[in-house]
């Protein structure tokens, strides 16, 4: 086994923001100790880029690397007030979120209005058939 140090977006700052918190894994490859990481609690799970940095350490670094999440309040809370009760997040340590382009389609997507549409021209051949 290998030990990593990777550098992954973190949640419950409020809504679009982001911290970027460490997380040390033992793992076979960089891609694995990206896998783990993504899947642990409080990591944004739903973004692409969640992965911002994967390095190899020593296992003196590692374990030095566990007693600081540990210590590190973050990590130690469970929910958004005890975060605030306790202050485990300096305001300048939170970043906002890079809004993502939205997909443009060559044409025009009308589907509701045409599913609207047939669902109105049913109805007009249940009520003339009552």
């Amino acid at each position: 086994m290998k030990y990593y140090e990777v550098s992954a977006k973190c949640g419950h700052v409020g809504r679009n923001n982001y911290i970027i918190k460490k997380f040390y894994v033992k793992a076979e490859t960089g891609e694995d100790a990206a896998e783990i990481v993504i899947n642990k609690p409080r990591v944004k799970h739903h973004r692409k880029d969640v992965i911002i940095d994967t390095k190899k350490i020593t296992e003196d670094e590692y374990i030095q690397g566990i007693k600081e999440m540990k210590e590190d309040m973050y990590f130690q809370v469970h929910c958004k007030q005890e975060q605030i009760r306790c202050e485990a997040v300096n305001e300048c340590e939170i970043f906002r979120e890079v809004k993502e382009e939205p997909i443009k389609y060559k044409k025009s997507r009308m589907g509701q209005q045409l599913r609207n549409e047939m669902l109105e021209k049913e109805w007009k051949r249940y009520q003339s058939r009552r």
